[in-house]
């Protein structure tokens, strides 16, 4: 639990490094936090010695977090909140961000073609760089095969399995989901092996962790790994419209794909959203089968096997 002085040091070094280097707090003011978060994340708006006002938050961040923010806030990268920790040293120590907003759905064409931008510049930015994240960790077959088969989809789908009214509303694709398991480790095995598109990635771009004021920013990057650009696409930008957007936006930052062999690769791509995000999906459709919950496990389903 950090002090009250450690927390004050914490936010005026962020202030300082990212707002006005010659500002002090005059005083900061505690703001209720959301009773549905998983984590201790706490707001503040600060009242500064210029004169302006402004909300931070604080949080509980792994390292590999305080890393990735501190080399992204390096690189100037634009949908990245800017962020300050004092430890980068400890695997777990106080983080303070820029209050990034609120969520926004992926079919708001508002921020679609900024976030597009801020994604492919980050990956741009970060290929070609493993000699210097090496303590990142990679989405190599390990990953596929022991985490996301293993732990993220396995214990679910197992638990699917004993459940009759699941196995009548789905059991068309259970053959079809438990056949494309097999194969799913050689599949992103195949994304990981092209050196031109591995770069510095998210993992989980979903619509939680994309958030807006008035530009988006992605937020929540405790799970980034060094591997295929493609993983970062398929939950966020869902269709091969919006998709296409990035991959535009890639090519004007010194990376050209073919868009056939760029789609081609963005559905494989699929395969990996739907074997990390099924198990969540039918969760909720047990517990509210009325409810547009069985599109969503239909969507994760279809997506596991490359439908």
């Amino acid at each position: 639990m950090h002090t009250y002085a450690s927390l004050e040091q914490l936010l005026l070094a962020t202030v300082q490094k990212h707002i006005n280097p010659t500002a002090t707090i005059v005083n900061y003011v505690q703001l209720p936090s959301g009773a549905d978060s998983k984590i201790t994340i706490q707001r503040f708006v600060l009242h500064l010695s210029d004169g302006k006002s402004v909300t931070i938050i604080t949080k509980p961040s792994p390292l590999i977090e305080r890393r990735v923010l501190n080399r992204l806030n390096d690189q100037k990268q634009a949908v990245v909140p800017f962020s300050h920790s004092l430890n980068l040293t400890d695997s777990e120590a106080l983080i303070c961000l820029e209050d990034a907003g609120a969520p926004i759905s992926p079919t708001d064409d508002t921020h679609r073609e900024v976030l597009a931008d801020g994604l492919a510049r980050i990956h741009v930015a970060n290929i070609g760089a493993e000699s210097e994240l090496t303590w990142l960790p990679s989405t190599d077959r390990a990953y596929f095969t022991d985490f996301i088969l293993g732990w993220t989809w396995r214990l679910g789908w197992e638990r699917a399995l004993e459940d009759a009214h699941f196995i009548r509303q789905f059991g068309d694709y259970i053959p079809k989901v438990q056949s494309s398991a097999k194969t799913f480790p050689d599949a992103m095995e195949s994304l990981y092996n092209n050196p031109k598109t591995r770069t510095l990635i998210h993992t989980d771009i979903d619509a939680e962790h994309v958030l807006a004021r008035e530009k988006p920013f992605i937020i929540d990057w405790g799970q980034t790994h060094y591997g295929s650009l493609y993983l970062d696409l398929p939950s966020y930008f869902d269709t091969p419209e919006s998709v296409d957007v990035y991959r535009l936006a890639l090519e004007k930052h010194g990376v050209s794909i073919p868009k056939d062999d760029f789609l081609e690769k963005y559905h494989i791509a699929k395969r990996y959203v739907g074997f990390r995000y099924m198990w969540s999906w039918i969760e909720e459709w047990r517990k509210h089968p009325a409810d547009a919950n069985e599109q969503w496990v239909i969507n994760m389903l279809e997506n596991a096997i490359g439908e």
